[in-house]
This record gives C-alpha cells, structure tokens and sequence, in this order.
C-alpha cells in the first residue's frame, strides 16, 4: 500500500509537470508562470473536496460517513503531496524568483511530510483532509486572476476566503472539538486546524484593512482610469499568495 501510494504522489508529480511544460510558453513572465500548477491543483482539489461534503451533507452533517471514501482520500491526499513536489521542481528551475522562503519552500516542504504522516494514520485522516480542501477555492479564484486578469473579481474571492478559510474552518475546529467526532478519540484533527486558523485570520484582516485603505485613498483622490490589461492584478489579493492547508 505504501508503494502504490508513493507511486501515486509521483504520478501526480508527473502530470502536473508535464501541464507545466505544456502551458508554460503561454505565460513568459515568471509571476505568471507560478501560478499554472498551483491554479489547476486548487481547482482539481475543489472538486475532489465536494464528493465528501456531498456525503457529509446527505448524511446530515456526520463526519462519520467520511471513512466511507477512505481510498479516494488517500489518492486525494497522494496527488495534493505531487502537486506541492511538481511546484517545488518547477519553481526551482522556472520560478525561483516567486517562491518565498516561507509560504512557498518551508509550507511546501513541511505539508509533504505532514500529508505522509496522515497517510500512516487511519484511512479517514485523509477522507478529513479531502473534505478540507475546499479552502482550495479561493486559491483557484485567485490563480485564474493571475494568469488571466479578466477573471480577477475581488468581492467573489473575498467571500470565498471568507466562506471556507473563515466560516468552515471553524466549524471544523468545533466539530473536531467533540469527542464522538474525532477518529479514535484523536485530538489530531483538531490541532491541525487550529494550528492553520490564525494565519487565515491574519490573511483575511491584511485584506480587509487593504480595501478599506483602497477605499479611503478613491475618497480622496478621483482614481485615472487604467486599462484592464496594464493592471497590477491581485492588488487587493496580495496577502493572499500562499497556498493554503
């Protein structure tokens, strides 16, 4: 199981850097570029994530059900590690420029090790992180903007940060809180979410005050009209170029 997994990851790997190389040329600069992987790996894991919330939703809210899916959640699980890798290889040679020290090297790096150890726990761990990566949604909003600024539409990412970085994940926290709710008792789940809620927090506090400083700077000061194309896009989502967990 342990080689068929890690096959899995490379397989991943694979297909994410071949996507890569085969759309790279559309987008010649580097800040564009970092987007590729990451933008088809958020939207791949959004839709990876609603055949689990569909489940919890039929079955009224019990998380329980998740275990159902424990497979699929490990190939979710395995092909999230090939994406995180297949960004680390690309942007080493691509993109080295937009990866940062810390949300970009170190979160990668430390997300493969983490998804590795939930691969070694029970099957539902990974049902459990499937579920979670709705909060990839924003991630693909912000993404799609990034490689083509027509898509940018600042309110609708907002209020997806908000809806699954914020809303859902403290129901999750709240949820993994319960005792009949955690796997075999273990406060695992819960840590983790509580671990990643303060930087999401943070994230959604920076974009508010940076849209609330927009707003008082067109107050003041009638803006000049800017062609769409000669945009900054993702200036009001700048605090947010970090996948998520």
């Amino acid at each position: 199981m342990t080689l068929m997994l890690a096959n899995d990851a490379l397989l991943a790997t694979s297909a994410f850097l071949g996507l890569y190389t085969a759309l790279h040329q559309l987008w010649p600069e580097p800040k564009r570029r970092a987007w590729i992987i990451t933008t088809f790996a958020a939207g791949l894991s959004v839709l990876f994530s609603l055949v689990f919330i569909a489940d919890v939703l039929k079955a009224h809210g019990d998380l329980s059900v998740l275990g159902a899916r424990a497979g699929l959640g490990r190939v979710v699980v395995s092909v999230f590690q090939g994406y995180l890798l297949a960004d680390v290889v690309a942007g080493a040679l691509h993109y080295a420029s937009q990866m940062n020290l810390l949300t970009g090297w170190i979160h990668h790096g430390v997300y493969i090790a983490l998804l590795q150890y939930v691969l070694s726990r029970r099957p539902v761990w990974s049902s459990i992180f499937a579920l979670a990566l709705i909060m990839e949604l924003p991630t693909f909003l912000l993404g799609a903007a990034r490689l083509n600024p027509a898509f940018r539409q600042d309110a609708l990412f907002s209020a997806a940060f908000f809806a699954t970085r914020i809303c859902f994940h403290v129901v999750l926290i709240a949820s993994y809180a319960m005792p009949g709710v955690r796997p075999e008792g273990s406060w695992g789940p819960f840590v983790c979410f509580c671990a990643a809620f303060p930087m999401h927090a943070m994230w959604f506090t920076r974009q508010l005050a940076l849209r609330r400083e927009r707003i008082a700077t067109k107050l003041v000061v009638a803006p000049i009209p800017t062609p769409v194309a000669e945009e900054e896009e993702g200036e009001d989502l700048r605090a947010f170029q970090s996948p998520p967990p």
